[in-house]
């Protein structure tokens, strides 16, 4: 039962690797099931971490209930050199619903198993460095970007660090041009899969950011050129935001951007990203308070205010106060 238990995991990763995730998860959750009934649980805890990392694309609730439990399996069997994975999936997870407090706990409890791995410390502080400068709190550990090795996802985790580090330094263009490269990196690794959905959203927002529009665009491509069934839902619930945010950059038409920031809230609401959420109703609450539509102004503020204080996101609670909107 072991070997068949490990098997259907190692086929999962396989076909996940290979663009196929249906089959992928279906493998996974095989796996799962065998090694839950026979109790196996090393098999186990490998079966939920790959899990947890596929669904994270696609169901947030599910993928944080099954990263939770491949943790406390991990901890009750001992198998601390499996904690790492079970913790890093988990840490993705959650900076994606919103549990940031437990991005905080992973990265506390786990440094002692995250320190041997330099690539995988590096991708949990990366997500801690967000929740941070989400939150106005200092970051109080170096900022190390790890060798590539001509490793792709080294190289990914890498350009990310180095874009925080040059965020850092206020070198938002450099930071811009470091979010792009670690993106392309981690499209040769996974497609539009694995964590392509979090870093993917950071590296548009900093290319706005940086007035480089045709950078932004350009990584919409990644999207705009796939097969649509190779968009993930998580993928899939940014692209509306995404296209309107380079349309405000390039002076699209308003009645366009403000049908994709709609289009975008629902599908932000429907997925669970709630940070992602409350900052498209920002978008859309300053828009309309500039059309002097008040009422409907205020009550996307508030959603988003209220979703900002559960976060305790500091920074933008000040961007949501600074829409001037007339009691």
């Amino acid at each position: 039962w072991a070997r068949l238990a490990l098997h259907l995991n190692f086929e999962g990763v396989s076909w996940q690797a290979a663009g196929r995730p249906i089959g992928a998860i279906a493998l996974f959750r095989e796996a799962v099931d065998v090694a839950r009934r026979e109790h196996l649980p090393r098999a186990l805890i490998g079966a939920l971490a790959n899990l947890c990392a596929a669904l994270k694309n696609r169901d947030l609730e599910a993928a944080i209930a099954t990263g939770r439990e491949a943790v406390a399996v991990s901890r009750q069997a001992g198998a601390r050199d499996l904690w790492r994975a079970s913790a890093v999936n988990l840490a993705l997870a959650c900076w994606l619903a919103g549990e940031w407090d437990e991005v905080e706990s992973l990265h506390s409890e786990h440094l002692e198993d995250l320190v041997d791995t330099p690539v995988d410390l590096a991708l949990v502080r990366a997500l801690v460095v967000c929740v941070r400068n989400a939150r106005a709190e200092p970051v109080d550990f170096e900022l190390v970007v790890p060798d590539a090795d001509d490793d792709p996802t080294a190289e990914s985790v890498g350009a990310w660090m180095a874009a925080l580090v040059a965020d850092a330094e206020g070198d938002v263009d450099a930071a811009a041009q470091e979010y792009a490269r670690g993106v392309g990196a981690m499209v040769r690794v996974s497609g539009l899969d694995d964590d392509f959905g979090v870093l993917w959203p950071l590296a548009v927002d900093c290319a706005i950011a940086a007035g480089h529009t045709d950078m932004a665009q350009r990584l919409l491509t990644y999207v705009e050129d796939s097969p649509v069934g190779l968009v993930t839902p998580l993928v899939r619930a940014h692209v509306p935001r995404v296209r309107a945010l380079i349309g405000i950059a390039a002076g699209a038409d308003d009645a366009v951007i403000d049908a994709d920031l709609e289009l975008a809230t629902r599908e932000l609401r429907g997925f669970g990203a709630r940070f992602s959420l409350a900052r498209t109703l920002l978008e859309r609450a300053g828009r309309l308070a500039g059309c002097a539509e008040h009422d409907a102004a205020a009550e996307l503020r508030r959603e988003a205010e209220d979703i900002l204080g559960a976060l305790r996101a500091d920074r933008w609670l000040a961007e949501a106060r600074g829409i001037s909107v007339p009691l």
